[in-house]
């Protein structure tokens, strides 16, 4: 019964770990943080989100705020602040793919 536990308990985290290993942390705006000019739509492009990933927002708290918002805020840009940034990016249901094999 035990060794019957202990098959099922590694086929669940063998059958998570690529999820969970294929996450990635991006910073937003990489170098740049999250701050005035910078095209963010640009940034955006050039990454691929995937369900796990996580983005992670570097700015300075005297001068910025993050808000996360729905769809309608989002499109009216409704925020309590003046200074108004956005970010807009799209996550793909399916995992990475895999990183492409070095030539030998």
């Amino acid at each position: 019964m035990a060794i019957h536990r202990s098959l099922v308990i590694f086929a669940i985290v063998a059958f998570m770990a690529p999820a969970i290993t294929l996450a990635m942390d991006y910073v937003v705006g990489d170098d740049k943080g999250w701050s005035l000019n910078v095209n963010y739509e640009d940034w955006a492009k050039d990454n691929q989100f995937y369900v796990g990933d996580n983005l992670l927002f570097k700015y300075n708290n005297a001068s910025h705020n993050i808000y996360k918002v729905n769809g309608d805020d989002f499109n009216s840009c409704t925020v309590p602040s003046n200074n108004r940034m956005k970010l807009k990016i799209t996550v793909l249901d399916s995992t990475a793919p895999a990183a492409p094999s070095s030539a030998a």
